[in-house]
């Protein structure tokens, strides 16, 4: 999976279920305390759409949910891609899909992503984390500007989840932050031309498209345009 380093020492994992799953956390940097990142990853081998989901995290010390984030509308992450969450107003070198307030704990902590029935779909703890929010033993404790990162192990193509974040899970000393845009959706390009403004009861014409500059097929690829709701659909 992109975005997954190589580690040798850990055995070959249980194959990661086809589902979006948490992939790399980072919670500061040397000076800067707001550095943060979440990443998210998607083992399915079609898009999915993440509205209705959820994001929460949790102190040791702590049984509140603190929430990080929850996806009101649709907002989809790609077949074997990834979707990035950055806390406001910090630049991790990629562009954010999603941006949060809540900050995180080097230290210690947990996070769950919940889908929208609010059932649990993964979990990550590290340090002194929170039993509720940790799959079998919890990852190392986060250090300044270092990441967390979900390990593919050498000779595999697979990101392990074996149920167990300290298995699951490294410490990375170079971050690597990726969004939607990154790894096989990173060849899609859109362009989308319409007017600045139009008068009221007026027709209008907005164009799109879409490019795929790789040199393979690209399968399960969503376009969502969204639209104000006092727009009316003439034809398409």
């Amino acid at each position: 999976a992109a975005g997954c380093r190589a580690a040798t020492t850990t055995p070959t994992p249980t194959p990661a279920p086809a589902r979006p799953m948490i992939s790399e956390v980072m919670a500061g940097e040397q000076g800067n305390n707001n550095f943060e990142f979440i990443e998210l990853y998607n083992a399915g081998g079609e898009s999915r759409d993440l509205q209705g989901w959820s994001l929460w995290y949790r102190l040791a010390s702590s049984e509140e949910d603190l929430l990080v984030y929850r996806w009101e509308t649709q907002d989809f992450i790609p077949a074997e891609g990834h979707f990035l969450l950055v806390r406001g107003g910090q630049d991790v070198g990629a562009a954010p899909d999603a941006v949060f307030e809540q900050s995180l704990n080097t230290r210690g902590g947990g996070l769950a992503l919940r889908d929208d029935r609010g059932d649990l779909v993964d979990a990550v703890g590290w340090g002194r984390a929170p039993a509720a929010f940790v799959e079998g033993q919890a990852a190392p404790p986060l250090e300044d500007g270092f990441s967390l990162e979900r390990i593919t192990p050498e000779g595999t193509s697979a990101a392990a989840d074996q149920d167990d974040n300290l298995s699951d899970f490294v410490l990375q000393t170079s971050p690597s932050p990726e969004n939607v845009g990154s790894g096989p959706a990173g060849a899609l390009t859109v362009t989308l031309q319409a007017p600045e403004s139009a008068a009221p009861g007026s027709n209008l014409d907005v164009q799109v498209e879409l490019r795929n500059a790789s040199d393979a097929p690209l399968a399960g690829v969503t376009l969502t345009v969204p639209l104000p709701e006092d727009l009316q659909v003439a034809s398409l």
